[in-house]
């Protein structure tokens, strides 16, 4: 026990042989409190383990544990249940971002951390192989972790019938399609869903090419000589397809569109159970994409023209989309405003579209700036994170959010914020000013900074330059984002003029000194 709370780690939820879906394993006692977490999912290590706190590759198939922090084992107090991020391929309910201690113990709610299985393991389509739902059996572990709560959290002092499923990227993605997936029903009343869109998912023939390519790399074809493979030999072919540069990078692994858990896009299922009385947190930071210069410094300058070839595609006008981001966010200079943009199609229009399709939702756009590399980073993908848990000195925390004590001030919003929510299906308390429901006509937007503003409609020009395209998942696909490969070619190209300009300026400086 720590601060008066008590934590149960590594506890078993479901078991599932390889690549088949989960099955929910009973509670007969009670386990002993404050011992070690369990294994982490298989996965491969990543270059920002140092920020996250925790190297867990290459984890284990045998992952599917869940921690449970909790102020009281004799209350009944809420549950919020977080599903980590880490692009479907790394994290674990283990991070030390995610230790729940200090808001459970200032929120009094219960806190239940999961794993669940990453990349090919979780989340490789095979129902051409005879697997129908393989493509979700990650969101099938969340929802058997959900069934477990439902289940056993009054043990813990949780209250069963009041259930928030949150979490932020991958995590909110989920969250994203667990709101309207029929396989999920009924398993909460409250949901976040932080800088995860319902958009980012795979089409059937998007998974299947993947699998295709899959299959290649790991040197099998039948579905019995993948149950055969090791561990290595299957993170190997992950590996190898994650850096097809034809694909969309991270984007490879996650939920795919076209089975019993996501029949159809999760955003026109969000539309069909719109009277599921699901209240609904969302929204995204003000530079997502920033956190990708951490992994390719080349995207700290990339060029607005290497944007224009896809601006294209979907129909718009790069002038205009620079007009309208030269009007909201005069902020964007010239090596940021291709990022910014990149973030906002990702990102922030496809959590409008969510906040337009689901009844009773607060949206809200996180802008308080990380002071990390002299602010460089601005309001970057993740940075919210700590601040919301209090687990501003766990660690890894000082390179996403700087100083602890100068965060501390933005922590206690979060935590109110969060806190009320969980606990009221209302985001509302003391530290921020009124803030109604999200109405498609005025568009209330919560800007969350360490003096949080309601605006309406806050990036009008942003939002109509952008609002002929649905943002649902198919249009624009994950087939239909940049290719890396585009952007690489155009940068070369640019570099390549370049160099050709300077040898033009030198030949004639020589030539003009030989004439002279």
């Amino acid at each position: 026990m720590s601060n008066g709370v008590t934590v149960f780690r590594g506890v078993p939820f479901a078991v599932a042989e390889r690549f088949r879906p989960p099955r929910v394993l009973p509670l007969h006692d009670l386990p002993p409190a404050g011992g070690p977490f369990g294994k982490p999912s298989a996965q491969i290590p990543d270059p920002l383990d140092y920020m996250w706190g925790e190297r867990l590759g290459p984890g284990a198939e045998d992952c599917l544990n869940l921690n449970v922090y909790t102020p009281d084992v004799n209350g009944k107090l809420p549950v919020m249940v977080w599903l980590h991020g880490g692009a479907f391929i790394i994290g674990s309910g283990r991070w030390p971002w995610f230790d729940a201690t200090r808001l459970v113990e200032e929120q009094q709610i219960v806190v239940v951390t999961i794993n669940y299985r990453l990349g090919a393991l979780g989340f490789l389509d095979l129902s051409e192989l005879g697997e129908p739902d393989s493509g979700n059996h990650g969101l099938l572990d969340q929802i058997a972790a959900l069934e477990w709560v439902k289940a056993n959290i009054a043990r813990f002092g949780g209250d069963p019938e009041a259930v928030t499923v949150a979490g932020q990227s991958a995590g909110g993605i989920s969250v994203s399609c667990l709101l309207g997936s029929p396989r999920a029903k009924g398993l909460f009343r409250r949901a976040i869903a932080m800088s995860g869109p319902p958009a980012l998912v795979r089409s059937r023939e998007f998974a299947r090419k993947i699998t295709h390519r899959f299959l290649t790399a790991a040197g099998v074809s039948t579905f019995e000589q993948l149950t055969k493979l090791s561990l290595a030999e299957i993170l190997t072919a992950q590996l190898r397809t994650l850096k097809q540069t034809d694909f969309v990078g991270e984007m490879v692994y996650g939920p795919t569109v076209g089975d019993s858990v996501l029949p159809e896009p999760p955003l026109h299922l969000v539309r069909t159970a719109a009277d599921s009385g699901v209240s609904l947190l969302t929204g995204t930071t003000a530079d997502e994409a920033r956190l990708w210069t951490l992994y390719n410094p080349v995207l700290r300058v990339l060029p607005f023209g290497s944007l224009k070839k896809w601006l294209k595609s979907l129909g718009l006008s790069p002038a205009e989309v620079r007009a309208a981001y030269r009007q909201d966010r005069p902020d964007l200079g010239l090596g940021t405003l291709a990022t910014g943009l990149a973030g906002d199609a990702l990102f922030w229009m496809p959590h409008l579209r969510l906040a337009e399709a689901h009844p009773n939702t607060h949206l809200y756009l996180f802008r308080w700036r990380s002071p990390v590399l002299g602010g460089r980073l601005g309001s970057l993908h993740g940075v919210e994170i700590p601040l919301m848990f209090g687990s501003t000195r766990a660690n890894g925390a000082v390179y996403m959010i700087g100083d602890a004590d100068e965060a501390e001030p933005m922590s206690a919003i979060m935590r109110c914020v969060w806190g009320a929510f969980v606990r009221t299906g209302n985001p509302n308390c003391a530290a921020v000013p009124h803030w109604p429901a999200f109405d498609p006509a005025t568009r209330p937007t919560m800007l969350l900074d360490v003096k949080p503003t309601l605006a309406n409609d806050p990036l009008p020009a942003m939002r109509k330059v952008w609002n002929g395209l649905p943002f649902d998942g198919t249009r624009p696909s994950l087939q239909q984002l940049p290719r890396i490969k585009d952007v690489l070619a155009y940068l070369a190209v640019c570099a390549g003029v370049a160099v050709l300009g300077v040898v033009l300026v030198v030949v004639a400086v020589v030539m003009w000194l030989c004439l002279k």
